[in-house]
């Protein structure tokens, strides 16, 4: 069943107009740094300087706009710049420290480096819904993830993992929000259908930047797990964050402020604490192959650690398939305070999963 849904899905995104961006018979784009030439193309304009692709090979490279002396773009951009301002034209070369944005170089406008959001190239009818998408909505990326099993044996076993994750990143603002769902049940000869998995857990992410590396953070979170006799559990966070690294695709930040959980057990009762919030985000991009994302969140409570503790870690590989479908494996692993000694406090899961990302 999975072989067929990724066919299907292969034939959609491949299609003439619907899949990957064909590749462009347009003269290559011409960058001078230091003196030399380069010939390829420039992908987008980011903050802190242009991403470029040689003619000559795979593979993208960050070119600063204080190195560059001379640029010629054959397609148009869409470039934010100045917080909400917008300008669309070819770059036709450099003033100064000014970049020339127009259709020539006499009446183009003199853009600021400095000023620039991000850039993304004009796409005409002939490029991919994808594109036009990401070029409509530059700041939005989302994703679409599912995986499922169906094994019909001496034990009849039915799987649904389901997620949806968002965000949105236009400075100085960053918003996420992730929203996950798993079911499975099994059913023998001899016994009826039971459900041995019946989880949810969705999150909000908003960031506000303070300066370049800090941004200050509010985080709320619930859930629920049924067979864990978790009837639901809600804990949030606020405070202050420190940005190591944040580029296009590569992210490495740590959170720390106050934070409360409130948690209700089917049997057990209900407990509630304030604790403090300690998080962990990290994302890198090993090239053109596969994407590796590390989230990490430990809240141990403040009056008594040893009883109330809530500790969480999701690792996920990314490998793209196409310009729109990539296959992940996603490792999470989570630890707290669960109270009912049928299921312990620890629980390792690991999950394969087709995604579609926008």
């Amino acid at each position: 069943m999975l072989r067929i849904l990724l066919m299907v899905l292969l034939s959609f995104t491949l299609a003439p107009g619907r899949g990957l961006v064909a590749a462009t018979d347009l003269p290559p784009d011409e960058v001078t740094v230091k003196g030399t030439t380069l010939k390829g193309r420039v992908l987008s304009l980011e903050a802190d300087g242009i991403r470029f692709e040689s003619l000559y090979g795979k593979g993208e490279i960050l070119i600063r706009y204080g190195d560059i002396e001379q640029i010629q773009t054959q397609m148009e951009y869409h470039i934010h710049h100045s917080r909400n301002q917008e300008i669309q034209g070819r770059l036709v070369g450099k003033e100064g420290d000014r970049l020339l944005v127009g259709a020539d170089a006499e009446t183009a406008f003199r853009l600021n480096p400095g000023s620039i959001l991000r850039g993304i190239p004009e796409v005409t009818h002939e490029r991919s819904w994808v594109a036009r998408l990401r070029t409509r909505y530059p700041w939005w990326k989302a994703s679409l993830d599912a995986g499922w099993v169906f094994e019909k044996s001496a034990a009849d076993t039915t799987k649904i993992s389901l997620g949806f994750n968002a965000e949105r990143r236009k400075s100085p603002t960053r918003f996420v929000g992730d929203l996950r769902y798993a079911f499975e049940s099994q059913r023998t000869a001899t016994t009826p259908d039971s459900t041995t998995k019946d989880e949810m857990r969705g999150f909000l992410l908003g960031e506000y930047d303070l300066s370049r590396k800090w941004f200050s953070f509010a985080a709320p979170a619930v859930e629920w797990d049924r067979p864990r006799g978790i009837k639901v559990r809600s804990y949030s966070g606020a405070g202050v964050g420190y940005r190591f690294l944040e580029t296009k695709k590569d992210l490495f930040q740590l959170q720390l402020g106050p934070g409360y959980v409130y948690e209700e057990f089917t049997d057990l009762g209900s407990n509630d604490y304030w604790a403090a919030f300690i998080g962990l985000e990290a994302r890198y991009a090993f090239g053109p192959y596969f994407n590796a994302h590390l989230h990490m969140l430990w809240m141990p409570g403040i009056q008594n650690i040893h009883k109330n503790w809530l500790y969480r870690a999701d690792l996920e590989f990314s490998v793209p398939i196409t310009q729109l479908i990539s296959m992940k494996l996603r490792f999470n692993e989570v630890n707290d305070n669960n109270p009912s000694p049928e299921v312990g406090n620890n629980k390792l899961t690991s999950t394969l999963l087709l995604s579609l990302s926008f």
